[in-house]
């Protein structure tokens, strides 16, 4: 049996505390602290397996969105790109985190202030409370029977639909969640209600109502949520517990020059992808044309080859180097579950870096001698580098003569 103690905060460190502890997904214990201390010294149960902590979700926002990214770091990588129609402000100042609960290439994407979570990251390690989870109040609220669920208090309006959402004011949240509604066509809305809150129209929508009595209530219903369908975990990149990933965070502008050498290889595989399909030029051509729109929306397209190259940091005179050494690693790679790409590197010289991360050292040999297989040269560019559960190294490959 596994116990979770679980944090509802407030605004602030100050502002009110609701805890429950649960066993099996079912509360065995909860109440109200008026301060985090207070619970940190008086409730929280020595006998929990794992700290919940959740956060209001005013200043967060999830969105889903469409890549074909393997992993979660492959997708964090690009998210920032994906995001900024939808975000006001830096990207560069926001943390960025990724549902799995999404199909296929649909992805969710939860993004905050980066400042906000390690301030309370840092108030919570005050008072001596390590979370395993931290995540925000309106990704808890699912419903699978149900297009999306809209909780109501006195003050608040919280929207979860497929895992996307937001919470906010309830006098400026209506009319949005409104129109979100009628936005992503959805049929079917479950209503939470607190006491003696009103209950708001949605047009367009099949609604079921329901009333939560109290506070205890609403916790159970927040269980139910979490332990049906998990709810995102923010703890992830730098801030994953047991991993120091921030000495290999990098500026996003070298994401782009990966994306923009993504771009090269698509335009250097065109003749042949022509060759066996003749229909799929256009395709090419117009899927690197987004790309490109995508990592450089202020750049006006005059030649998409030639830019793409340049802004990737590719020499006309190494061309054939480059894009055969990528197209054999990509492939390689996908051929290599147990081997990651964290960044990719091209010189003049025609060596291409890879710096990669792995679970066993069995992985990275199998890597090597596929890209062996496939006539290139591979050397390890520095000792390899245990980081929590996985590894870290760096791999430069060259044309084999």
């Amino acid at each position: 049996m596994s116990k979770q103690q679980i944090i509802f905060t407030g605004d602030t460190p100050d502002a009110r505390v609701d805890w429950a502890l649960a066993e099996d997904g079912k509360l065995v214990a909860g109440g109200a602290s008026v301060l985090l201390a207070e619970f940190a010294a008086n409730a929280r149960s020595a006998s929990a397996t794992s700290l919940m902590v959740v956060l209001p979700g005013e200043r967060f926002v999830a969105r889903q969105v469409t890549t074909p990214a393997r992993s979660s770091q492959q997708l964090l990588q690009t998210a920032r790109f994906l995001l900024e129609d939808d975000i006001a402000g830096s990207m560069d100042d926001l943390h960025l985190a990724v549902s799995a609960a999404a199909p296929g290439d649909k992805k969710n994407i939860v993004a905050v202030e980066h400042a906000y979570i390690t301030d309370w990251l840092s108030i919570l390690k005050q008072h001596d409370l390590k979370p395993d989870i931290l995540t925000a109040d309106f990704l808890c609220l699912r419903a699978d029977d149900a297009d999306a669920i809209v909780l109501v208090d006195d003050r608040r309006m919280l929207l979860n639909i497929a895992g996307t959402g937001f919470a906010a004011e309830r006098t400026f949240a209506e009319k949005l969640t409104g129109d979100l509604l009628t936005q992503l066509n959805a049929k079917r809305v479950t209503l939470l209600l607190c006491d003696g809150v009103r209950s708001p129209a949605f047009e367009n929508t099949e609604i079921r109502r329901y009333r939560i009595e109290d506070r205890t209530a609403l916790i159970k219903l927040y269980l139910a949520s979490i332990f049906n369908t998990a709810p995102p975990n923010l703890l992830q990149g730098d801030l994953e517990p047991g991993l120091d990933w921030s000495a290999r965070l990098k500026p996003w502008r070298q994401a782009a020059a990966m994306l923009a050498a993504s771009i090269v290889l698509s335009l250097g595989l065109l003749t042949l992808e022509a060759i066996k399909v003749n229909s799929s030029a256009e395709q090419i051509t117009k899927q690197a044309t987004v790309q490109f729109e995508t990592a450089y929306p202020d750049v006006s397209i005059r030649n998409l080859n030639s830019q793409a190259r340049q802004l990737a940091g590719v020499a006309d005179g190494a061309r054939s180097e480059f894009l055969n050494l990528l197209s054999v690693l990509t492939t390689t790679l996908e051929e290599n579950d147990g081997v990651e790409l964290s960044l990719l590197n091209y010189d003049r010289t025609g060596t291409l870096t890879a710096d990669v991360q792995f679970a066993t050292i069995e992985d990275l040999d199998d890597l090597k001698e596929g890209l062996n297989n496939k006539g290139v040269r591979v050397e390890e560019g520095r000792t390899l580098t245990p980081v929590g559960n996985v590894y870290t190294g760096k791999l430069i490959l060259r044309v084999g003569s």
